[in-house]
């Protein structure tokens, strides 16, 4: 008896195994690489990797299924420039419910963002998002350096080894640059950053805002 109860546990264990395996390999993975990619490839693969986030981002909502994770994994540095004023520009086309990460190749990779306009400049996600094992920092050939990523609710996270700049910080905010109905929540696990906000920054806003930093600063 005690023989089967042993077979049967480590079976149970090779079956729980197997799952997490599976679960994560089944994580959608689009990827992205400025330099060699092309937004006619599919992005499934590092050869056929796509050119701009907004198509990593479309790629990605259209393989995301019933997943709630996917992964949209730069291959090299990649620079988001984008416009400028309080009406921030967001970084997809479509708000999403499913968490999204962003991720590098090796840490060292960066995702830069830079400002068009020397204004005030707002960097806004659509929906969950984590940033890990990435550098995140403003472009040196950026027109304005006091620019804001905004989580536009839901939560917006730093994982782990996000590496950042030592000046020109970027900002952090849960809501986004506008009024807002509803709930957001901000979580930082590593990098430096200019300040942080948890709720909508001059704005009015209702519903519970929330911070956590665990390390970083």
């Amino acid at each position: 008896m005690k023989q089967i109860i042993g077979k049967v546990l480590v079976l149970l264990m090779l079956i729980g195994l197997l799952a997490v395996s599976v679960s994560a390999a089944e994580m959608p993975t689009v990827y992205l690489d400025a330099a060699n990619g092309a937004d006619t490839n599919d992005g499934l693969t590092e050869a056929t990797a796509v050119q701009t986030v907004e198509k990593a981002y479309e790629v990605l909502g259209d393989q995301i299924g019933d997943s709630t994770q996917g992964k949209i994994l730069l291959v090299n540095d990649y620079t988001f420039t984008f416009g400028s004023g309080i009406t921030n520009q967001k970084i997809a086309a479509a708000a999403h419910t499913y968490e999204v990460i962003i991720t590098g190749k090796t840490s060292d990779v960066c995702f830069y963002v830079a400002a068009s306009k020397a204004t005030q400049s707002w960097l806004g996600l659509q929906g969950p998002t984590t940033f890990e094992n990435i550098s995140m920092k403003i472009a040196s050939d950026s027109a304005y350096t006091n620019i804001v990523i905004c989580g536009n609710g839901g939560l917006f996270k730093i994982g782990e080894n996000v590496k950042t700049a030592t000046t020109n910080l970027l900002r952090l905010m849960a809501g986004p640059a506008a009024n807002y109905d509803g709930n957001m929540s901000l979580e930082g696990h590593s990098g430096s950053w200019q300040d942080l906000c948890a709720g909508a920054y001059a704005y009015t806003m209702t519903g519970n805002a929330s911070f956590a930093m665990y390390c970083g600063s």
